[in-house]
């Protein structure tokens, strides 16, 4: 399961005191019992416009959540990590709707939502487990399993939202199993051209448009000309690739201009990569740059530290 134990985490910004910055002092209160006096250090660092506010915002709902049982609070600032792209936080806002957690009503379609979100994030993560995706894969799983009649075709045909989760369950599948196991025969099977079908039906959402050009990036992978070096690719098709590859590159670059931030991750790892598009560090600096100012911060920072961006001139 997606570790909650990450209130030690170390942010890179110091603010003086002894080189601690406040989120070093909130957890030396924290872990001495001290949590209103942690909490108060926390609030404290998320003033600071270079700091990690999303993760100050999670620990103060890590605090709430399990050590205040306040849920009305939890939630509040969970909500607010999750607003900037918090792995953690959309993992504990998925919690709390699935299982009507506080005053929260039970809603599995929220709670579909950000374990969707968390699971997209999750992928581009370079430092997320194996344990980390599987968890959220399931759970999405069992969420499906509790709408079915929610998400079907009939309704979703009429909900660009509905439609979009139903394309999802069509499509997750191709990053785990394939639908033959027993613990997701009763579920659905993978099937693309069905997910295609159902993400361009719910073409008004930037995640549909995102989650189409993911299905192209990897049929582009597929049709991709060996390069010097490498064994011949028997399904190499140059212009099936060159056309998928223009498709791809044009279309992330529509969803940066219309602010989705997930598209410069994206972007950015196609240039780390080199799959698609030659490597080139230096536009995966400059997407990472862009995606953690536009709101995205725990992501973009983890790319940045292990691909050592840093050192990129």
């Amino acid at each position: 399961m997606i570790k909650k134990t990450i209130l030690g985490l170390v942010l890179v910004v110091s603010l003086g005191f002894a080189n601690q910055s406040y989120s070093d002092l909130a957890f030396e209160q924290y872990e001495k019992g001290n949590y209103q006096q942690a909490i108060n250090l926390y609030l404290k660092d998320t003033e600071n416009p270079n700091s990690l506010a999303d993760e100050s915002h999670y620990k103060i709902g890590f605090i709430y959540n399990k050590k205040l049982n306040d849920y009305k609070n939890a939630f509040k600032y969970f909500k607010l990590s999750a607003d900037k792209y918090n792995i953690e936080a959309l993992v504990e806002l998925g919690l709390f709707y699935s299982l009507g957690k506080g005053d929260i009503k039970k809603d599995y379609l929220e709670a579909f939502k950000y374990w969707l979100l968390a699971y997209d994030l999750t992928l581009l993560n370079p430092n997320a487990t194996k344990e980390d995706k599987d968890w959220l894969k399931d759970n999405l799983r069992i969420l499906y399993k509790e709408n079915k009649e929610l998400i079907s075709k009939k309704v979703a045909q009429k909900d660009d939202a509905n439609t979009f989760y139903l394309a999802y369950m069509w499509d997750l599948c191709i990053e785990g199993t394939r639908g033959d196991t027993e613990d997701t025969k009763d579920l659905i099977f993978c099937d693309t051209d069905t997910a295609k079908e159902y993400f361009l039906q719910a073409k008004n959402l930037s995640w549909a448009n995102y989650k189409y050009i993911e299905i192209a990036s990897r049929l582009a992978s597929f049709y991709r000309p060996a390069r010097k070096g490498e064994e011949k690719n028997m399904f190499e098709n140059k212009e099936n690739f060159e056309v998928l590859q223009r498709f791809i590159l044009n279309e992330y670059n529509v969803l940066v201009n219309d602010n989705f931030p997930m598209a410069n991750i994206a972007l950015a790892m196609l240039y780390i990569k080199g799959d698609i598009v030659e490597k080139d560090l230096r536009k995966a600096k400059d997407y990472i740059q862009k995606a953690y100012n536009s709101g995205i911060k725990k992501v973009p920072l983890d790319i940045w530290i292990k691909y050592n961006l840093d050192n990129v001139k």
